[in-house]
């Protein structure tokens, strides 16, 4: 008897502590609502040099070739005052593919889209030609994790090859910046 409650104790203190397993939630780009702030410096020998800082935004939708896409403006800042706009420019449009797991960008004065972002991706994959990867086919996956951003997890790829490291994030995008190429850290005397 004392077995057979021990068991069943055992049994059900499993059975309680199981919980169903939840496949990670694929993350695409906002389509609103959000401000993707791009920050860089251009270092020349001294005394020159430039900081650059601006902004992406989504405006609006707009169907192209009756395929819906997100519309992106760029603002460039003033370097000393960020409430300085030197410019707006349209900066071309989006359009999340969720069954692929991605990304597709339409530049400006172009009538067909190119691969922006791929999250299908796995340890060792190359990533494909695309916008931002301007060092295909060099780049790669080496390893993949989560990352917690406004509750909740988002797959992360960590990418490598010809001298440099970058993060594919879901939901974000490179860390380059949203329409940035995923430069060399130094390359033929210039450091990015």
């Amino acid at each position: 008897m004392k077995k057979f409650c021990f068991t069943v104790f055992i049994s059900l203190l499993l059975i309680s502590s199981i919980r169903p397993l939840n496949a990670q939630t694929y993350w695409t780009l906002p389509d609103s609502n959000v401000i993707w702030g791009v920050a860089y410096a251009l270092v020349y020998p001294p005394p020159w040099g430039y900081n650059y800082y601006y902004q992406y935004f989504i405006t609006d939708d707009t169907l192209v070739n009756g395929i819906v896409y997100h519309r992106l403006e760029k603002a460039d800042y003033d370097i000393f005052c960020k409430q300085n706009i030197n410019y707006r420019m349209y900066a071309g449009a989006f359009r999340n593919d969720v069954p692929d797991k991605k990304v597709y960008y339409l530049p400006p004065d172009f009538d067909h889209d190119t691969l922006l972002d791929d999250f299908s991706l796995s340890i060792g994959d190359t990533l494909p030609p695309s916008y931002a990867n301007i060092a295909y086919p060099n780049v790669y996956v080496i390893y993949i994790d989560s990352i917690l951003i406004n509750s909740n997890y988002h797959k992360r790829f960590m990418l490598a090859g010809s001298g440099m490291d970058i993060y594919l994030t879901e939901g974000v995008g490179n860390s380059t910046g949203p329409l940035e190429g995923m430069a060399y850290f130094e390359g033929g005397g210039w450091l990015y």
